[in-house]
Order: structure tokens, then C-alpha cells, then sequence
């Protein structure tokens, strides 16, 4: 493998670039103050910097901490050095890219608290991965929520975009459940003591419907809050197709599982259709430079809705 295919894989590039890094064009296409284009232009990239560095570390340590699980897992494994070596470069590189928000003692003590548990999770002495349902809160707010957190801080984001955090925790809560019973003999096996291995994978599933549920519910009230109506009335005709989808034989959305974490029926919306929507808030010429990445981004969901109607 390459360099370049050996970083990726050691941050597991391939598991968030589209399922989290997205929730950052969305927050900067509503939250980010456009005073201009060429300040608008770096905060743009620097925020997806940032952002793919602390889901990287966050990563790149749930490796190295389960390294041993997954040899007796039979999993290819990448030397504990190398994924060391990544670690000390991608905590160099979040300081430097720190600098631009760290603006008082607050937002220092942001910064390090989401490093703190983004590390802790999966790391002992803590490791909160092991924790039961702290486990499941930790990783949730340390997915999505908290490295959104200084970028908000530093743009006074965060009265406003509280019911926007609110949705990403209970998405980040429900993707959790769900990767730990997709994990679930895997944990069995090696011992590990998850949320999902103490509470059993069918009380998991009723826990996953009713935090769907919520999820839905926080989602319509922030639309609802939004500037414009054409989000809203988006997901509203989105949730009619859906539910219309199931009233037929055979349709692509029938075979999509609720417990499915790359596939949840409203993929389409949050991973597609929602980032896209955010150019509502950009004016040209940065719609285009937003839209640009957003493709770039979600060209997985994009060619999987084409096919779907294609077929």
C-alpha cells in the first residue's frame, strides 16, 4: 500500500468522509457569518481541516486501542507504530490548525475537552467505549457534536445552532446503537463490554425506533427554524416518497433496514439532499465552490440515488 492509502486507512477515511465530515458543509452553509468571499473561502477549508483531523483522531485510537480485538478477530491489521506515528503527527496538526480558534480561555477548554474524549473513548484508562450507556453519549457528542463545537464557539454559533447540535446528537446516538449490533459477536468474542452486549441486541433495536423517532422530530422543529421553508418542504415530500415507497412490492426503500447504518432510510436526505439544499444560504460565486464539495463529498450517495432510478 501506499503512504497516502496506509493514512487513510489508519483514520478510516472511508467510514465518515460522507456520514460526518457532510454535517460540517451543512452547519457552515446556515451558521458560518459570510462577511466576505475570501473569508468565507477559508473558513470553509480550514473548517473541513479541522473537522477531518479530530474524526481522525478519534479513529485512528479506537485502532490502536482494539488492535489486539481485531488480530483475534483475523481483521488486517496496520503496525501499532505506523498508527502511533499517525497519532503524534495528527495531534500536532490539531493545535496548529487550533490557532484560528482559540480566542479566549473558553474556547481553549473546548478544544481540549473534544480532544479528551475523543481520545478517551476508546482509550484506557478511560475508555468509555466499555462504559454501558456512557459510552453510547460519549462517542455520540464526540462524533458529530464536538468537532462542530469551536468552529461555533469561534463563529458565536452556538446559541443558534443548539436544535442543529440537538439533531446531530441523536443521529450520532443512533448510528452508535447500531454500529455495536453490527459489532456485536465481534464484542462478544473478545470480551468487550458495549451498551448492546449489556442490554441485548432486541431491546437495542426498540431503543434504535424510538431514538429515530426524536431524530425526525428535532430535525422538523430546526428546519422549521430556518430562514426559508424550502428545507422543510423538502423532507416533508421526502417523508411522503418514503412512506409511499413502502406501500409498494419490492421497492428500493423497503430493502433499506432501519439498522442499517449506511443505508438508513433517510440517507438520502441528510447525505444528499440537505447539503445540496445548503446553497439556499450561500450567494454566488461561493454556491458554486460549496456545491462543488458537496459533490465531491456525497458522489457516493449521489450515484447511489441516480441508480435507484435508473432501475
Amino acid at each position: 500500500m501506499t503512504t497516502i492509502s496506509i493514512v487513510l486507512k489508519a483514520v478510516r477515511w472511508n467510514e465518515w468522509k460522507d456520514t460526518k465530515l457532510v454535517f460540517f458543509l451543512i452547519f457552515f452553509a446556515t451558521y458560518c457569518p459570510k462577511t466576505n468571499i475570501f473569508y468565507s473561502v477559508y473558513e470553509l477549508i480550514l473548517g473541513i481541516i479541522f473537522v477531518s483531523i479530530c474524526l481522525s483522531l478519534g479513529h485512528i485510537t479506537n485502532n490502536i486501542s482494539d488492535t489486539d480485538q481485531d488480530k483475534q478477530a483475523g481483521k488486517q491489521i496496520i503496525k501499532p507504530e505506523v498508527l502511533k506515528i499517525i497519532l503524534v503527527i495528527l495531534i500536532i496538526l490539531l493545535f496548529v490548525f487550533s490557532i484560528h480558534y482559540i480566542t479566549d480561555l473558553i474556547s481553549l477548554i473546548i478544544i481540549l475537552f473534544s480532544l479528551f474524549l475523543g481520545i478517551s473513548y476508546s482509550k484506557r484508562p478511560f475508555r468509555f467505549k466499555e462504559k454501558g450507556l456512557l459510552g453510547i453519549i460519549v462517542g455520540g457528542i464526540s462524533q458529530r457534536v464536538l468537532p462542530l463545537l469551536p468552529i461555533a464557539y469561534c463563529w458565536h454559533a452556538i446559541p443558534s445552532a443548539w436544535l442543529f447540535f440537538l439533531v446531530l446528537t441523536f443521529i450520532s446516538f443512533r448510528q452508535m446503537i447500531v454500529h455495536q449490533i453490527k459489532d456485536h459477536q465481534k464484542d462478544l468474542h473478545s470480551h468487550t463490554n458495549t451498551f448492546v452486549t449489556n442490554i441485548g441486541i432486541s431491546t437495542s433495536k426498540i431503543i434504535i425506533y424510538a431514538l429515530s423517532l426524536i431524530e425526525i422530530s428535532a430535525l422538523i422543529i430546526w428546519l422549521v427554524n430556518l430562514n426559508t421553508v424550502l428545507p422543510l418542504i423538502t423532507f416533508l415530500m421526502f417523508l411522503v416518497f418514503l412512506v409511499a415507497s413502502y406501500t409498494q412490492k419490492s421497492t428500493y426503500w423497503q430493502k433499506i433496514s432501519i439498522l442499517n447504518s449506511s443505508r438508513y432510510p433517510l440517507s438520502d436526505f441528510y447525505f444528499l439532499l440537505l447539503p445540496i439544499l445548503g446553497c439556499l444560504f450561500i450567494s454566488p460565486p461561493l454556491t458554486y465552490i460549496y456545491l462543488i464539495l458537496a459533490i465531491v463529498f456525497q458522489k457516493y450517495f449521489l450515484f447511489e440515488f441516480a441508480y435507484i432510478f435508473r432501475r
